[in-house]
């Protein structure tokens, strides 16, 4: 993905924020555009919302934009989850290899 920005840009363009009522981002929901492999091999589905990653509040675009470039790097070890999917909360944990 770091090797052609287009294919980076569709992942970052299928996370969209989830404002609450005082208009501050509190996660991102999945509405995949693009980078269909991407999602499934990260177990994320149409509408998972992200709330955390490796305990990380997904609070602004940064954060997200950062997390997203360190996994296309294949720069973290460990990835832990925490999102909410049809109405539950889930957590997933993968080792990077």
């Amino acid at each position: 993905l770091l090797d052609q920005p287009e294919r980076l840009l569709k992942v970052f363009d299928s996370l969209a924020p989830v404002y609450n009522e005082a208009r501050a981002i509190e996660g991102y929901r999945v509405n995949i555009e693009g980078e269909a492999d991407f999602f499934a091999a990260a177990d994320l589905r149409q509408n998972d919302v992200v709330r955390k990653v490796n305990g990380i509040e997904m609070t602004n675009r940064r954060r997200a934009e950062n997390l997203i470039r360190r996994f296309a790097q294949d720069d973290l070890d460990i990835v832990v989850l925490e999102l909410e999917r049809d109405g539950a909360s889930v957590k997933q944990v993968y080792e990077m290899r």
